[in-house]
């Protein structure tokens, strides 16, 4: 009986169209996820003065923000007890909400990230690979200026 509900299961699972690894798109530019966040540097603890809150981990901030409201890291804050009003703080997370900006090709539909497409415009995007197809030099990225240079 148990055998008969997992198959039935598995069955509902594969018409759902769940989307595995290779069904999401990939951009063609980077070995970067399509959503990639921006970089979020290292906050400043309160609570020392070389104690940081580095990226992507939790701190404790004001409910509600202020000029003059200070940041503390979990060890800091737990550590602190002097004129810390603690009822005035929640849990944060030190990240960014966003995420670089993804083009796609107008003729190969290929997805780039616009850091790495070195294109201003919004609309009308070609990659490198139908730049070239049409003639038209390849602006050399500062990344790769010193590339090949003796």
């Amino acid at each position: 009986m148990a055998a008969r509900v997992e198959e039935e299961d598995m069955e509902l699972d594969e018409e759902e169209g769940a989307q595995g690894p290779e069904d999401v798109e990939e951009v063609d530019c980077c070995s970067h996820p399509l959503e990639a966040r921006y970089n979020v540097p290292n906050k400043l603890c309160a609570g020392g003065d070389k104690c940081r809150i580095p990226q992507n981990s939790d701190y404790m901030g004001l409910i509600k923000p202020s000029r003059n409201g200070k940041d503390y890291c979990m060890e800091c804050f737990a550590a602190e007890d002097r004129r810390i009003q603690k009822k005035l703080y929640m849990k944060k997370r030190n990240e960014r909400d966003k995420f670089e900006k993804v083009l796609r090709c107008s003729r190969c539909q290929k997805l780039w990230h616009r850091c790495f497409s070195l294109y201003i415009e919004i609309s009308n995007f070609k990659c490198e690979e139908r730049m070239e197809k049409a003639g038209i030099e390849k602006v050399q990225k500062v990344l790769d200026a010193g590339k090949g240079q003796s």
